[in-house]
């Protein structure tokens, strides 16, 4: 196995980047969603697929371009082909496959993408993965098949970051290193002070991770070796507690945490990335006014102010659309963005 010498960490500041520009965005009613907890723009299909954890079909499909509604998905239930949650959908490299993440049957179902988009077609999975030896957190596909996730704390192992799986959920390895910071964590609490959001590219070369608890982006490649990590713009560390529950422990922020980075997305020379700097316990803190635009190399690109904050996003490149999530509005939990 080759040797890779240890990556150098770059920082930055808002002042390090191009532009700033304010971007308007249009709330949007769409028909029969619910509850909106996560979005996947399925261009390629002409498809957007939001997930609605208050309803019983857990995916709504709507018709991207005039998104009218489709079809529900996904039924709520512990039969053989229901889920009894959908934490995540994403489509597979060749366009035929959505995949659905449950983390309480802890499976990747596989759907036929055509049976979505076909009004009258009924849509059932068509197979499911079980990860080896792993509590799934968020797992992603990559273009050859194989599978990343967070890696699972596990007292007896050295933290990684990822874990890397086959096509049929087998472990192949763990690979990555937590940045550096002063306080010194055990392995459970270091586990939780650097949950992510994590995601492939589009062009399925490189993985962006961004980290929700300090203000670090990392940039991977798909085989688990970190290229590049930048801090900034507010230069701030993790803060969790261990706290009893029950007969055990648990990991909570504390009172110095703050929110960082969420729902990246990723394509060719471009890196979108929401950031708060908030403290956690502020009301309201997981809705994000900030856009981060980055190049493939993490460079400082655009900042953008969102005059109607989102939680959750993912792009339409080929139309430069951005389609955010929001629950501050009682019946408009869709902002439609046109990016410049």
């Amino acid at each position: 196995m080759a040797c890779h010498s240890p990556v150098r960490q770059y920082e930055f500041t808002t002042g390090k980047f191009k532009k700033d520009t304010v971007l308007s965005g249009t709330p949007v009613k769409q028909e029969n969603l619910k509850m909106p907890m996560g979005i996947c723009v399925f261009a390629e299909k002409n498809l957007l697929l939001i997930i609605d954890v208050q309803d019983s079909m857990l995916v709504k499909a709507y018709d991207l371009k005039s998104l009218k509604f489709i079809k529900s998905f996904i039924k709520k239930g512990p039969g053989p082909n229901q889920q009894l949650d959908c934490h995540k959908v994403q489509y597979s490299a060749d366009f035929k496959h959505i995949y659905a993440v449950d983390r309480i049957k802890q499976k990747i179902y596989a759907y036929n993408a055509d049976d979505i988009s076909a009004p009258g077609a009924a849509v059932f999975p068509e197979s499911d993965i079980m990860l080896e030896h792993h509590q799934i957190y968020n797992p992603s596909v990559l273009a050859d098949g194989s599978i990343v996730d967070y890696s699972s704390y596990k007292a007896d192992e050295k933290s990684s970051v990822f874990s890397f799986y086959n096509s049929y959920g087998n472990l192949l390895y763990k690979k990555g290193d937590f940045p550096k910071i002063k306080t010194a964590y055990g392995p459970q609490e270091q586990n939780a002070a650097f949950l992510g959001w994590f995601t492939p590219f589009k062009n399925g070369n490189n993985i962006i991770l961004a980290y929700l608890n300090t203000d670090v982006l990392d940039l991977y490649n798909n085989q688990g070796v970190l290229l590049k990590r930048v801090q900034g713009p507010d230069y701030f560390e993790p803060a969790v507690k261990s706290v009893k529950h029950f007969n055990g422990t648990m990991v909570i922020p504390d009172e110095k945490a703050f929110h960082a980075y969420s729902s990246a997305r990723a394509k060719d020379n471009e890196v979108y990335v929401l950031y708060e700097g908030k403290e956690v316990l502020e009301q309201g803190g997981y809705h994000k006014k900030l856009l981060f635009n980055f190049n493939s190399n993490l460079e400082p690109e655009s900042l953008f102010l969102l005059d109607q904050p989102i939680f959750a996003f993912d792009i339409d490149w080929s139309r430069k659309e951005l389609y955010g999530l929001t629950h501050q509005y009682k019946d408009k939990n869709l902002i439609r963005i046109k990016l410049p």
